[in-house]
């Protein structure tokens, strides 16, 4: 009974919504485009040359002195690698608003609930 209303209270709302042109549908999402299955794929494979080449990137690059309080560069570059690798993954599956929802808690700007 409870999805029933539940289901109904939905659609009531989606009506509502479309009738007052916010939106063209409830929930509706563009269809996904080749690019985005593509550029996943791109990343991961960034992310395993920045871990293997990470000694010939990190003498190019040199190193900074905030990098030495975390590790030096190659450590920094296996940092960058591993959100890259993980931030690809999210977006191959469409799960980005899950992976990036603590960054909408810390920083001032996003899709805060805690908002007054």
């Amino acid at each position: 009974m409870i999805p029933l209303i539940f289901n109904l209270g939905t659609t009531l709302l989606s009506h509502i919504v479309r009738a007052q042109g916010f939106v063209s549908d409830f929930g509706e999402k563009p269809p996904r485009s080749t690019m985005s299955y593509v550029l996943p794929f791109v990343g991961m494979g960034f992310s395993f040359i920045l871990v293997k080449y990470r000694e010939r990137i990190g003498d190019m690059l040199g190193e900074a002195h905030w990098m030495v309080k975390i590790g030096g560069v190659y450590y920094v570059l296996v940092y960058i690698a591993i959100i890259i690798f993980f931030w690809s993954i999210a977006e191959l599956t469409d799960t980005t608003h899950i992976f990036l929802a603590p960054l909408t808690v810390i920083l001032p700007f996003g899709d805060n609930k805690t908002d007054f």
